[in-house]
């Protein structure tokens, strides 16, 4: 077994929180069933300790779970958001202190990962200042074996990167179900991308999250190459459900040449590194390609990765096909480079 990464979760259970505890529930087994799943995967060993931050009337921290085996990891079964405030220093803290002293931590491959959601901001710790908490940070990254994420409401984001968090390391979201729910499926896909980094040996990432929906138009077109007159775009229709992307390739575009077409990632999978990637944006029709497609995305820019459909906004990732073989369906769609 190699690779042991110790995680700690923070989950914000302040009363602002009320109204989105189904969503958060649903968040919280989300990402623990996409650390057990990716760990299985990787061959890899996880443990796990859980903070719940602002419970009560009092708004304290508590540690609920400390250092469990991600496979012993029970489901949670309720989320209560009753909490008077939200003491966010004191329990990312308390998060570090659970998983800082282990029996593997001289070990330079062991990794830590505290990841933190929040609906509001700090307001009632009492052991850790925005100070203290902040050069425990820098101090843990400036070992290159600590990552901190954090999401956190819009707007709160200049406070982390001044406490030393990356920004690709915050994700910022709207304080609502739809909000959660969306940001819950990108927190399971950067979990997934994390361990796959994790087998390459990679102990710290400072891209954790991908925000593409905030890339802008210029940065694109400076960015990648335009490949819009260069691509063609087919969809498969009913009839051709599970037709082989060559026999596809052939029927639609002519021909087929390893290499020229890309499919439309429609489920979640891992991608090689050998695999190149083409951006489609929905609301231009335009279509781009080229080295930097994964530095845009905020993806790693190097090895496997593993992406989700729904990650990318208003953009349609085509993942390079190296097959003849690979089985298309009824609405998936195609773009071959001429």
């Amino acid at each position: 077994m190699s690779n042991i990464t110790y995680i700690a979760l923070v989950r914000d259970h302040s009363g602002s929180m009320r109204g989105l505890e189904k969503a958060a529930l649903n968040d919280y087994n989300l990402t623990a069933d996409g650390i057990r799943q990716s760990v299985q995967e990787e061959n890899q060993k996880a443990y796990i300790s859980v903070v719940e931050c602002g419970v009560g009337h009092t708004a304290t921290s508590r540690l609920v779970n400390v250092n469990v085996p991600i496979e012993n990891l029970p489901v949670q079964k309720e989320y209560i958001a009753n909490g008077a405030a939200t003491p966010l220093w004191d329990s990312v803290g308390m998060a570090i202190e659970a998983i800082e002293n282990n029996p593997n931590k001289d070990d330079l491959s062991t990794a830590f990962l505290v990841m933190i959601i929040t609906d509001g901001q700090e307001n009632a710790s009492k052991k850790w200042s925005s100070a203290s908490i902040s050069a425990k940070i820098k101090e843990l990254q400036a070992t290159d074996r600590w990552t901190f994420a954090f999401r956190v409401p819009r707007g709160s984001k200049t406070v982390l990167t001044r406490l030393g968090i990356p920004e690709g390391n915050i994700m910022e979201w709207e304080q609502n179900e739809k909000s959660l729910n969306e940001a819950a499926v990108v927190q399971s896909s950067s979990v997934g991308t994390y361990f796959s980094a994790r087998t390459r040996g990679v102990t710290s990432v400072n891209t954790f999250y991908a925000d593409p929906g905030n890339i802008s138009i210029a940065k694109i077109d400076n960015t990648l190459d335009e490949l819009t007159n260069k691509v063609q775009r087919k969809v498969v229709s009913p009839h051709q459900d599970g037709i082989m992307i060559k026999d596809f390739c052939i029927e639609k575009f002519g021909k087929y040449a390893i290499g020229s077409a890309y499919y439309q990632l429609t489920k979640t999978e891992k991608v090689q590194p050998s695999k190149d990637l083409i951006i489609l944006d929905r609301n231009t029709n335009k279509v781009y390609g080229g080295p930097s497609a994964r530095s845009l995305l905020g993806l790693p820019l190097s090895g496997e990765i593993r992406l989700a459909p729904g990650n990318f906004g208003q953009y349609e990732v085509y993942v390079k096909s190296t097959s003849i073989n690979r089985k298309l369906y009824d609405g998936n769609a195609v773009i071959y480079k001429n």
